[in-house]
Order: C-alpha cells, then structure tokens, then sequence
C-alpha cells in the first residue's frame, strides 16, 4: 500500500484531534488548590495591600525568616515590632492542608518564634501582616524549612 495524500490529511486530523484531546485532558486536571477561591473579594481590595507593601518598603527593612535548629523553631522579626497585632500565614503550595495562621500578639516584640514541629520540610510562602501605630504592613516571603 502507497502513501498518498489521502492518507496524509488522515495522519495530519488523527494528531490535530489528540493534541487538542490532551489539552483538554490537562486542563480539566490542574491542581485547583493553587487558585485562590475568592478572587473577586481579594481584587476589591487589592488597592488596600498594595499601600500595606509600600508601608513595609518605607521601612526600609523588610522582616526576616532564619530557622533555627537549636531551638527547633522559626525565628521571625518584625521590625519595629508588631504594635497592635497581626498573623503569619504559612502556605505550602504543594499540600494546602498543611497551611496554617498565627496570630501575633500586640506586646510589641521584633522577635517572633514559630515552633518547627508545624512546619513539614520543604518550601513555603510566608505572609506577614501586622499594625503598628494605626499604619497596615503587609511582606510575603518564600521560605525553605531544611
């Protein structure tokens, strides 16, 4: 049997239709985890944690994250301290049940300690919100627990 152009436009429509099966397919299947569920709720106040982040750059420093072994802790400073308050949130991108707030008392400390045992090796995405004499701060950092 020859190869001819008939067969051709056959071979050609086969791989069009399974390339775009598999599209489908692969679309139909991403991780919806990763997608903040409400997203028209975040976008309406989007202008509110962009002043947060320009807060934190007129500090001049932005907060830290070091893991501590001795302690087996995460050692998170504030600087300034937290003034009246805020929460760390610890997103792992990878298993959201695994993601967990703390909410950071308002005694003023720069130094925050985050028991380790929480935290599951690998990487986070770390959000830092906090108050300080009536001003929002707001950093978000990656953080890789050894």
């Amino acid at each position: 049997m020859k190869f001819n152009w008939g067969h051709g436009i056959t071979l050609a429509f086969i791989i069009v239709c399974s390339t775009f099966l598999t599209a489908v397919y692969q679309t139909t299947n991403h991780p919806h985890h990763l997608m903040v569920e409400n997203y028209y709720e975040k976008e309406l106040v989007y202008d509110e944690q962009m002043e947060k982040v320009r807060n934190v750059q007129e500090l001049g420093v932005k907060p830290t994250l070091q893991y501590d072994t001795s302690m087996q802790a995460i050692l998170v400073n504030i600087p300034g301290g937290t003034g009246e308050g805020g929460k760390i949130t610890f997103l792992r991108p990878s298993n959201p049940q695994w993601d967990f707030e703390i909410a950071l008392g308002n005694s003023g400390q720069t130094l925050q300690s985050v028991q380790a045992r929480k935290v599951q090796s690998g990487m986070w995405k770390v959000m830092i919100e906090w108050t300080k004499d009536g001003k929002a701060f707001y950093d978000e950092q990656t953080f890789v627990k050894p």
